[in-house]
């Protein structure tokens, strides 16, 4: 949960702004819907290197493990490097 809530609180998007966008690019019948700008440099970068994505996704997920596996006061402590981020 703490960790969902730092991601919300930091992805600098609101939910209506990703319903208003989503509507206004499913209306242009656009196929593929990347909102924020990163989500849309994610999908390229998966699309040309699988392999780099995948290993750097597998980091990610062993850092949201660690972060998950610790106690909160242990997890309020963590150093930036230590939190999960892609």
């Amino acid at each position: 949960r703490a960790l969902t809530e730092r991601l919300v609180t930091t992805s600098g998007v609101t939910a209506q702004e990703v319903a208003q966008y989503t509507l206004r690019a499913a209306g242009n019948r656009k196929i593929h819907i990347l909102y924020p700008r990163q989500s849309a440099l994610l999908w390229r970068l998966k699309r040309l290197a699988p392999t780099f994505f995948m290993n750097r996704l597998l980091r990610t997920n062993q850092k949201v493990e660690r972060y998950l596996s610790r106690s909160p006061e242990e997890a309020a402590t963590m150093s930036e490097s230590e939190l999960p981020s892609l």
